[in-house]
């Protein structure tokens, strides 16, 4: 398969998996399995192709979304299809192991001394190993399987790989979100230490409150520079996911979306995560093979070469023609090592699979509850406290107009309603974080049940 072959695979599997109107409807992985069947030999440099470079143009034109981001990334990050090739590494690693072993040509050629009236003598035999043929069936099955795990594995990679770059696209966009109001704090603080000064000039200013508001500016800036670093750092981290240059001609939205009005299905996230969870797929197809495998071992310890062929003898023109059979006897090698390896190893498959239910069943409940209580802050963010905050200002306002208070509280009032806002964009990426731990988990990835828990299943 070629890479841009796998590309279009991406995009197949990224309007399954990435589409929030397709969460309730089957996104299991049945268009990447068999476009993975269909796609044949591409063109193997994707970087010159214009068709690709044309859509990448198109998508770079305006301000990336979350899905634009994702269908970028899969069109242009050379990682993706590095992993993705692997695939075909694999795949050709197990038809080869099943493919029938080659006949033995054996000749030998004699020449008589001139008193012999025979002058030469040819003999020549073929034999095939009738073993690898007995035992095909079941090394054909066990490709199949293997192959069949390779192509879901990498469904699972691009499940992941758009999870990391929806993740960092949310934190970039939150970044500069938050950036944008730290700067407006930090304004807002520069503004107040300007003023304070002033008075305090004047005589009209204490020490201690001069000092308290200079403090106050001085740490707005402190969180200034942190704020700066932070957006530098999350812009490094989705360009090189995008395949982008940092400071190339492409944006993000100004900020994140508000919540929904309609929470996703939640209750039903634990059963779709398993039913649909590639690792699983994985898993199973993996056991299956081992399985094959086990019958394919049976046959070689019974047998381990068993050969059948023809012997031909050429005498002064004549031919003699004749069967051959060779077997080797079991006494030393029976293969029984390789079974009992075979044994462990889907014994290990299926404690693996136990584990990763259980990891699934806990992260889905983790993102369950995090969904809802990152939803229900953020529409209180945006519903009551800073409505509120805006009233707070609008009378401080009104207050500083009748001269019933002092700059110094209108400021803070300012401040205040800065800083809840910032706090409502830490809301706000809490929530787009948990749906995207959603969205992965209903699409099959569990890449986040990783990142959650680590080793702590150990």
């Amino acid at each position: 398969m070629g890479s841009y072959g796998r590309c279009l695979l991406a995009v197949l599997l990224l309007a399954a998996s990435c589409s929030p109107q397709t969460t309730a409807q089957n996104r299991g992985f049945d268009p990447y399995l068999q476009g993975a069947s269909e796609i044949g030999e591409a063109q193997t440099d994707w970087l010159d192709d214009e068709e690709r470079r044309g859509q990448l143009e198109e998508l770079l034109a305006n301000p990336l979304g979350m899905k634009q981001a994702l269908e970028v990334a899969l069109l242009n990050n050379p990682g993706l299809q590095a992993d993705l090739a692997e695939v075909d590494i694999r795949e050709g690693t197990l038809r080869q192991d099943a493919a029938i072993a080659n006949p033995d040509l054996h000749s030998e050629f004699y020449i008589y001394g001139p008193d012999s009236s025979e002058l030469y003598r040819v003999e020549a035999s073929l034999e095939f190993d009738l073993t690898s043929v007995l035992g095909r069936a079941a090394r054909i099955r066990a490709t199949r399987e293997g192959v069949e795990a390779s192509r879901v594995q990498a469904a699972g990679r691009i499940l992941d790989f758009a999870d990391e770059v929806r993740r960092a696209w949310i934190y970039h966009v939150a970044a500069r979100h938050f950036l944008e109001h730290q700067e407006q704090i930090n304004q807002a603080a520069e503004a107040a230490a300007e003023t304070a000064q002033i008075y305090h000039d004047a005589g009209n200013l204490a020490d201690d409150e001069l000092y308290r508001i200079l403090t106050f500016a001085a740490e707005a800036r402190e969180e200034l520079f942190r704020a700066q670093a932070d957006a530098g750092d999350h812009r490094d981290k989705l360009a090189l996911l995008l395949g982008l240059p940092v400071d190339g001609n492409w944006s993000t939205p100004g900020q994140l979306a508000q919540p929904p009005e309609e929470s996703p299905l939640v209750h039903q996230l634990e059963d779709q995560a398993i039913e649909r969870s590639t690792l699983l797929q994985q898993l199973e197809s993996e056991g299956q093979r081992q399985r094959a495998l086990a019958s394919a071992s049976r046959w070689d310890g019974w047998l381990p070469a068993l050969r059948l062929g023809a012997i031909a003898d050429w005498r002064e023109g004549e031919v003699e023609m004749g069967p051959t059979l060779g077997v080797a006897i079991p006494i030393f090698d029976r293969r029984g090592a390789e079974r009992d390896a075979i044994r462990a190893r889907q014994i290990q498959l299926d404690f693996q699979r136990d584990q990763q239910i259980n990891r699934i069943r806990t992260f889905s409940a983790r993102v369950t509850r995090r969904l809802q209580q990152s939803r229900s802050l953020a529409m209180h963010y945006g519903e009551e406290v800073l409505p509120l905050r805006e009233r707070v200002v609008e009378e401080s306002l009104r207050q500083y107009n009748a001269m019933n208070i002092g700059v110094f509280e209108l400021l803070d009032a300012r401040r205040a309603h800065l800083e809840a806002e910032a706090d409502y964009v830490e809301a706000l990426r809490d929530f787009w974080l948990a749906s995207a731990d959603y969205e992965h988990l209903v699409a099959g990835g569990t890449s986040g049940a990783d990142q959650a828990f680590g080793d702590a299943e150990h």
